[in-house]
């Protein structure tokens, strides 16, 4: 009886003991979970915390042995959509409105006009000022609260401004960031919206200088965005200031279009719930990260970071990053992890994707293109590469290079045409179709008295759309 007794108490402290411990391991299985939140379903990698979530999905598995080894994985960045309430965060809302000579009449009547549209839709705890600049910048409207009274003062003060002399845009955002430094508030939001007709002339107009110092906004969570007006300023300086500052670019060629973006970046701050958005990829061994949608890259101890900006509620945004493997012999390849980093509420999240993908080289087409995601595959070509293709062009065309735009549109074309043979995609046979029409578009700016125009032209819109391709939903 007394054995049987003991039998029964190892028996229940057996149980007792593997209940706990099976406890132990659910609840901190439950815990890892809650922690990491990521799942693998349908190719995607998904992970959220806070209000941010993260998605990635290669559009191959495979690279061909001896080929360029190029992976492109497709980002999405989500920010939750805000229930119950519509978002308001306080806004300090700066304009840097270049008023040189080249302004004189419909032009500054209309930038007059969209600031006067600007300022009617600010709400009370919202803060505004105004920078202008020729030969020098100075604070024409100090920043304050948009009390009515002070609507109505600005709108005065904006009928005094008047158009003169050269286009000195160090000036401008040097006075730009003096301004919003001494009122600093982490718990606004602040967005600098720079415009520019023209070409800088007057102070530090080296690209690096300006770029350092639509960096130094960025540095202290404030956001820079860069608008083109009309046909005689530098797109690519003024797309790398928008990338410098975390803000987005813009190409107006009448300044009516300014209202609108105006719109665009006031919304978009005042629904900001997520800021300083920073990712940062761990590339593999011997995996090397080539691009991000055109996005600066930093480089540190092996590590990539691009950043991309803010997130407004319900924002999605998708960027494709381009890996590069090693193809000269048989082997597998981790593509690596991938971490978001933000600010929300005043906090500082961050989100990983762990489960990095897997690409194997392969020295057979048939192992290779059983490994290429169809799906996704043909959204890199039409949104990525062809978004590449539209800036290299861009460019070329912008220096009267006309072989070397040809032969980049020859290249991409047999390249598709190659995978495509394959694959059978009816959006990258559509896709064909546009690039004859881009080559056609070439072609034509080459020819005729006002040909000079035509490749200005060009160059602005396909810039400008291009990055838009490349990073689908970064404007509001």
């Amino acid at each position: 009886m007394k054995n049987e007794t003991q039998a029964s108490n190892r028996r229940g402290r057996f149980i007792l003991t593997a209940g706990l411990l099976l406890g132990t391991i659910t609840i901190g299985l439950i815990m890892k979970l809650q922690a990491a939140d990521g799942t693998h379903i349908s190719g995607w990698s998904r992970a959220s915390s806070g209000v941010v979530s993260l998605q990635a999905r290669a559009d191959r598995t495979a690279v061909l042995q001896g080929d360029d080894g190029n992976v492109r994985l497709e980002l999405i960045l989500t920010a939750a959509e805000v229930e119950g309430r519509r978002v308001s965060v306080p806004t300090d809302l700066l304009v840097i409105l270049d008023r040189s000579g080249s302004m004189q009449g419909e032009k500054l009547e209309q930038g007059r006009a969209a600031i006067r549209e600007l300022i009617r839709q600010l709400g009370a705890k919202d803060r505004f000022a105004l920078v202008t600049y020729s030969y020098e910048a100075e604070l024409t409207i100090a920043l304050e609260r948009a009390t009515q009274a002070a609507k109505t003062s600005w709108e005065s003060q904006l009928q005094e401004i008047y158009a003169d002399g050269g286009t000195n845009m160090s000036h401008g955002l040097d006075v730009a960031y003096e301004t919003l430094g001494h009122a600093r508030d982490e718990l606004r939001a602040s967005r600098i919206i720079l415009i520019s007709d023209g070409l800088a002339n007057h102070g530090d107009a080296s690209e690096q200088g300006l770029i350092q110092r639509a960096a130094r906004f960025s540095q202290r969570e404030q956001v820079l965005s860069a608008v083109g007006v009309g046909l005689d300023f530098n797109e690519f300086l003024m797309s790398k200031l928008a990338d410098a500052g975390t803000g987005n670019y813009y190409f107006v060629e009448q300044t009516s279009g300014l209202a609108k973006v105006f719109a665009n970046e006031f919304n978009a701050s005042r629904n900001t719930v997520a800021s300083a958005v920073s990712v940062t990829l761990a590339p593999g061994p011997r995996v090397e990260v080539v691009d991000v949608a055109g996005y600066p890259l930093e480089r540190k101890d092996g590590r990539v970071t691009f950043r991309p900006g803010t997130l407004f509620s319900g924002q999605e945004r998708r960027v494709w990053v381009t890996y590069r493997v090693p193809t000269s012999s048989i082997a597998e390849f981790e593509l690596g992890a991938i971490t978001v980093d933000y600010r929300s509420g005043g906090e500082r999240y961050a989100v990983a994707l762990e489960d990095s993908a897997q690409v194997a080289c392969v020295y057979n087409e048939e192992s290779y293109f059983a490994g290429v995601d169809k799906e996704a595959w043909e959204r890199s070509v039409v949104e990525e590469s062809y978004g590449r293709l539209r800036e290299v062009v861009a460019r070329a065309v912008s220096e009267g290079r006309r072989d070397e735009a040809k032969a980049e549109i020859n290249a991409y074309r047999q390249q598709q045409e190659r995978m495509n043979e394959k694959l059978k995609s009816t959006l990258v046979e559509q896709n064909l179709v546009e690039v004859e029409e881009l080559e056609a578009q070439v072609d034509d700016s080459f020819q005729g008295a006002d040909q000079a125009l035509k490749r200005n032209r060009f160059s602005k819109t396909n810039q400008a759309d291009a990055l838009k391709m490349r990073r689908s939903g970064s404007k509001n």
